[in-house]
């Protein structure tokens, strides 16, 4: 504690002012003591599902009298909190947080798959766009890399180039209020297609501050889980647990955008020609780097005069890559316009790997 503070009152016994009981526990374990909650709704879609910090320096025997609520004036260290956010709540945070409108993007939904999520947006040229956004640690934090941006129809809009820009999509804060708001995205790193979000520090105040505790010392938690269920995902803060489940997908595409920074440096500058220069020398030697090809496809896509181009790289791709889903979403796209009968041959093909994932 500061000493330029004035020092904390030691606990009364009774609630300040006109506070009325927080309904939170105290459950005494082994000489320590915890104040604790379970199943708070502190918003629509959002619940702290079970919550648990501990009185520093207690002396015991204490007088009981008036249970949690004594220690409302004391620092307490949190221990855990487990948070359950819905898609739908999700789906209003990033609605209102990204400028989706400059991207001719609207209509936004988000749903939770094993791993991360899935998001659905309508694009004024493209039509339905889907991408996935992973979930990794970050502290306490979430890093939120975006990747697997797919396109259904042909239109002149370079896939990889929109998932950099909708990770640039957060708005700076116009004042006071958008700066002191509960739960904010932000971007990520410079030239890595990733949002950020730290809620804890937010849903702490929702359940702290209005009931009369001070906010606990939180320093030594961070994100130990991600449980993912139908509609909703259940995030646990704790010193300490397992190593979240590794996802291949995502693994090989933050491994890709590590190896090709430069190149996702020029794609995040929208310097796709450039781009297209360094990935098609990478690749002229042999099989090349999923992630490379990935990019490669999705620049030469948005170009009508490379698509004759493109549809080569994908035959040979296929061959060298088996069930290279990049190459069969380009593909497939690229001839849905003349060969509808093909083109959904290879979304039928897709369609079987999502089935084999489980997607």
């Amino acid at each position: 504690m500061s000493t330029s503070r004035k020092p904390e009152r030691q606990p009364s016994g009774r609630n300040d002012g006109d506070l009325p009981p927080s309904g939170f526990e105290l459950r005494l374990d082994q000489g320590r003591a915890f104040v604790e909650a379970t199943g708070r709704p502190l918003a629509e879609g959002l619940t702290v599902r079970r919550f648990s910090m501990e009185v520093p320096a207690l002396r015991f025997p204490f007088d009981v009298t008036g249970g949690a609520d004594r220690f409302r004036d004391r620092r307490c260290v949190l221990r855990e909190l487990e948070l359950v956010v819905e898609a739908t709540a999700l789906g209003q945070l990033a609605t209102r947080a990204l400028e989706l409108g400059p991207l001719g993007l609207d209509r936004l939904e988000v749903g939770f798959r094993p791993g991360g999520l899935e998001l659905l947006v309508r694009q004024s040229a493209a039509g339905p766009v889907t991408f996935k956004v992973g979930i990794e640690p970050d502290g306490s934090a979430l890093s939120l890399p975006l990747h697997e941006l797919r396109l259904y129809r042909p239109a002149p809009l370079c896939a990889a180039l929109l998932l950099h820009r909708l990770s640039r999509a957060v708005p700076a804060p116009r004042d006071e209020e958008e700066t002191a708001s509960p739960v904010a995205l932000e971007p990520g790193p410079p030239g890595v297609p990733a949002l950020r979000l730290d809620p804890l520090p937010a849903v702490l105040r929702a359940l702290l501050v209005t009931r009369g505790f001070k906010l606990p010392d939180a320093k030594s938690v961070r994100l130990a889980s991600v449980e993912v269920a139908a509609g909703s995902a259940t995030l646990g803060f704790r010193a300490e647990g397992p190593a979240l489940p590794a996802v291949a997908e995502l693994l090989g595409a933050l491994e890709g955008g590590r190896r090709f920074a430069e190149v996702e440096a020029l794609i995040a500058e929208g310097e796709l020609a450039r781009a297209r220069k360094e990935l098609l020398a990478s690749s002229a030697s042999g099989p090349p780097h999923p992630f490379a090809a990935e990019r490669l496809l999705q620049i030469l896509a948005a170009d009508p005069a490379a698509h004759d181009l493109a549809l080569d790289l994908c035959a040979l791709w296929r061959q060298w890559l088996p069930g290279f889903p990049p190459a069969l979403w380009v593909e497939a796209g690229l001839r849905r316009a003349a060969e509808p009968l093909r083109a959904a041959r290879l979304y039928l093909e897709l369609a079987d790997q999502a089935l084999v994932r489980r997607e």
